[in-house]
């Protein structure tokens, strides 16, 4: 009798078909976090925003209409990695995101939108996030 070495067809066979469910799993998982870790970019360089809009309407007693009013620099140079401009768009900050991420994300918009409570029109602003892919 000899030995041999190596696997089997069948071994083989399992393990590309183990190795096929878990890249069908982890692929959309992929995608998923890719996309929250855009968003995060978003949030965190727009939500830095609230407080200046929140200042303005304090002091002003309405709100922003633009970047000049709230004195920031031109919407295109605030920007990130995933960024490409963020502005201030009656009071609301319009975050839009670069046309080259390969995203859901790509090249749309995030609001971080305002609303005065009619109950109490001198206390919080309210604060509500639009995502890009919510219907309107």
């Amino acid at each position: 009798m000899q030995k041999q070495n190596g696997f089997t067809l069948i071994e083989l066979m399992v393990v590309i078909s183990i190795i096929g469910i878990l890249a069908a799993i982890a692929i959309p998982q992929f995608s998923a976090y890719r996309d929250r870790a855009y968003r995060a970019e978003g949030h965190s360089l727009g939500g830095a925003l609230r407080e200046e809009i929140s200042v303005y309407y304090d002091t002003i007693g309405m709100l922003p209409e633009n970047n000049k009013q709230l004195a920031l620099p031109a919407p295109e140079t605030i920007r990130g990695k995933y960024v490409s401009a963020i502005s201030i768009e009656k009071g609301d900050v319009a975050i839009r995101f670069s046309d080259t991420i390969n995203s859901a994300v790509g090249g749309k918009v995030l609001r971080l939108k305002v609303a005065i409570n009619p109950d109490n029109p001198t206390g919080p602003l309210l604060w509500e996030w639009i995502n890009p892919n919510d219907k309107p």
